[in-house]
């Protein structure tokens, strides 16, 4: 029957609120109207709404990835292509770039010299700008993904430093246990939790800059604090993800761990795709890049 059917309604308000809610995450005190800023939405979510929130903010606002057609969302776009604003930065001689994913969860954040600053490098400003290191924020949540530079940063800057499994739903999961406030992945999911119980790529690049703004700052003086260990990455398509599990892989590990050139190694099954992912840290970047390359190989020979 027609009357048992569910029924949906536009709720029209929405986007005005939630943009009335972002702006209202920035002190009182705190003036955008001196910033230019390059907003790249990835032709996504954010298109209408995040553009206004820094209009609103006075911001001068150049625009990118605002066009979706239903088939561009994340193409050459948004936080996975933070290129495309890194040049209009650089071209408009703007203060800040900011890179969201089309779903609006992440962010990734460029200066005015054309850094591109990731999640770890955005966790670290916040934990820098945070004044308190007690209770609630008495500690930080990664990711096995974070480098281990910021580690060493976060945790010589008095806080506790805790690695949550990939995925923002663990930091969020793992910032709920422990009872903090902040955490992050180094793909750019920050999550605020004393303004917003999950990632939200506009409001954490609202806190980032509203951080500098309050610490006269500008975000190289910052990460000065804190040297990240190189990292090289890579995706090994497999056929059968138990490889993981493999008795050689298993000893080749164990051997580069207990060499003392480096730092930190990983490997792992994706959740999403049929691949194992490989990360090693090492001091020296050729001594990262030739052990993920040996065992590259070596689940490449078994796959």
């Amino acid at each position: 029957k027609t009357e048992e059917l569910g029924k949906a309604r536009r709720f029209d308000e929405s986007g005005a609120r939630y943009i009335e809610f972002c702006k209202s995450t920035v002190p009182q005190d705190i003036s955008f109207s001196s910033l230019r800023i390059v907003l790249d939405c990835a032709n996504g979510a954010c298109y209408k709404t995040s553009p206004d929130v820094f209009k609103e903010l006075g911001a001068e606002l150049i625009s990118v990835g605002v066009d979706p057609d239903g088939y561009n969302i994340n193409a050459d776009c948004g936080s996975t292509h933070p290129e495309l604003v890194q040049n209009e930065v650089i071209k408009h001689r703007a203060d800040f770039g900011i890179s969201l994913d089309g779903d609006g969860d992440r962010v990734i954040i460029i200066d005015r010299n054309g850094n591109i600053l990731d999640g770890d490098d955005l966790l670290y400003i916040l934990a820098f700008a945070n004044p308190n290191r007690i209770g609630p924020w008495s500690g930080v949540v990664g990711t096995h993904m974070s480098n281990l530079g910021l580690e060493d940063g976060i945790t010589k800057l008095g806080y506790k430093f805790i690695r949550a499994d990939v995925g923002d739903k663990y930091v969020s999961n793992m910032l709920t246990k422990k009872g903090w406030m902040l955490g992050g992945e180094t793909s750019g999911h920050i999550i605020c939790k004393d303004l917003v119980s999950t990632g939200d790529g506009t409001i954490a690049a609202l806190k980032v800059i509203s951080s500098l703004l309050l610490l006269e700052k500008d975000p190289s003086e910052v990460l000065s604090n804190y040297t990240k260990m190189p990292q090289v990455n890579n995706a090994v398509k497999v056929s059968n993800k138990d490889i993981v599990n493999d008795k050689d892989l298993l000893n080749l590990i164990k051997e580069i761990e207990s060499d003392i050139t480096v730092g930190r190694v990983l490997v792992r099954a994706s959740g999403t795709e049929s691949k194992i992912r490989v990360m090693i840290e090492a001091p020296e970047e050729k001594v990262a890049k030739k052990y993920v390359k040996d065992i590259s190989d070596l689940i490449k020979s078994k796959s």
